[in-house]
């Protein structure tokens, strides 16, 4: 037990670099210490975009594992914490995108759903191409003011 404990406090004092080599190796006493120094700080970087509470939780699991798959080739391990940030940032964005993309194809649902019975064929297809457009041009705003319309 005093050596568990005693590579636990080496671990709480070790510095970046010993915590990256250890997470590469699979050292669950690093990735603990990891996280227990830059967990708030991934969160905060995630929250500061908004987005809804699964798309958060995958955007901040996204950053973790991207830490696991190149915490070997992270040449400044002092700039960790930007690191995680730029990362964390890099998710959101991704995440962002992919909800815009997905978009047009419920446009595309919703203006061929627009019928007007008394409609003639000429003007439901108008009325389609219409919603089409300004489906189109909502497509084309920051994902923010998507969500908001």
């Amino acid at each position: 037990m005093a050596t568990t404990t005693a590579r636990h406090a080496l671990r709480a004092a070790g510095s970046i670099a010993e915590l990256l080599a250890g997470i590469s190796r699979g050292d669950p006493a690093a990735w603990e210490e990891i996280m227990n120094r830059y967990e708030r700080l991934v969160f905060a970087k995630v929250r500061s975009f908004h987005l809804q509470e699964a798309d958060t939780l995958d955007a901040v699991q996204m950053t973790w594992l991207r830490l696991a798959e190149n915490a070997h080739k992270i040449q400044f391990p002092d700039h960790l914490g930007g690191w995680l940030a730029t990362t964390a940032r890099r998710e959101c964005l991704h995440i962002l995108r992919h909800r815009s993309k997905q978009v047009p194809s419920a446009i595309d649902v919703a203006a061929e759903n627009v019928t007007d019975q008394a409609a003639s064929p000429e003007q439901g297809v108008i009325n389609a191409d219409t919603a089409r457009m300004l489906w189109g041009l909502v497509a084309e705003l920051p994902p923010r003011q998507q969500i908001l319309l």
